[in-house]
């Protein structure tokens, strides 16, 4: 069963990955809004996003590493990798930043 820290972690990730490449496109909205109203419907996309600027900055990695500990669940990380392979092409340009972010997410949590 998941926890709801690793569902919030998740949606986390996936709005650190959209940004990434320093703007959200159309289509990667798109695709947050269905994760939000698959997994949580009370996570607010724009307020995450001020939230993650705050905090983090642009500590794109110290972001990833805090978040991505944060998912336990083995099926759902797979499920997650899946997903966030969709995310970072729906802009149809692979960013060597959105590589980078996926092979942290794999590495990692591969290793577990």
């Amino acid at each position: 069963m998941l926890e709801n820290n690793e569902i919030q972690a998740s949606l986390k990730l996936f709005v650190l990955l959209a940004i990434i490449d320093f703007e959200i496109h159309k289509k990667e909205r798109e695709l947050l809004e269905e994760a939000v109203k698959e997994l949580k419907n009370d996570f607010d996309i724009d307020q995450t996003l001020e939230f993650l600027n705050n905090k983090f900055r642009d500590d794109f990695d110290t972001a990833c590493d805090y978040y991505m500990r944060q998912v336990k669940n083995e099926d759902f990380r797979k499920k997650l990798i899946t997903f966030m392979k969709d995310l970072a092409m729906a802009d149809n340009k692979l960013h060597d930043r959105e590589i980078d972010f996926l092979d942290k997410c794999n590495k990692v949590w591969n290793k577990h």
